[in-house]
């Protein structure tokens, strides 16, 4: 992306859309792993790289960034049902010892990779960041000229 491919994107990151999007049905569809505009074109290139932008109808993707919190979910879902399958097989005294902890870490490390990349897909979770990166914008562009930097501490993927 060169810089005035970069400005662009930034000028249009927080233009308001030409029709209204339905929430839970873009919910759904990025879920599913497909883009929240049209629900046909892939959402993920390999495994959890978001696009640039959607192969069917053209929609932006790039900015669609969950960062953290599908992780903190997926740690939090996967610790509960880690810790429910060790109540169950702990009480019912069932395996041996080293079976129950291979069975454990074994359910553990499926459901992780399992809900990882539907819990990205549905992350609605960056309004606050992306409040901060557009006020960051919006200002750099318009202290920018007067020679002031704005910078902002906003930790996530790195292209």
């Amino acid at each position: 992306m060169d810089n005035s491919e970069r400005i662009e994107a930034i000028r249009d990151f927080g233009a308001v859309p030409t029709s209204p999007r339905p929430l839970w049905a873009s919910m759904l569809r990025g879920a599913r792993g497909k883009c929240p505009n049209c629900g046909g074109g892939a959402l993920f290139q390999r495994y959890l790289g978001v696009k640039a932008s959607c192969e069917r109808c053209g929609e932006a993707l790039h900015h669609h960034r969950a960062d953290d919190l599908p992780v903190y979910l997926n740690i939090f879902l996967t610790g509960h049902a880690a810790i429910g399958l060790v109540m169950l097989v702990m009480d019912s005294e069932l395996l041996p010892l080293w079976a129950f902890t291979l069975l454990t870490m074994g359910a553990a490390v499926t459901v992780s990779i399992a809900l990882m990349r539907p819990l990205k897909g549905v992350m609605p979770y960056a309004m606050s960041k992306s409040a901060l990166s557009q006020m960051t914008r919006s200002l750099a562009m318009e202290w920018g000229p007067r020679g002031i930097r704005v910078n902002a501490i906003a930790p996530g993927e790195i292209d």
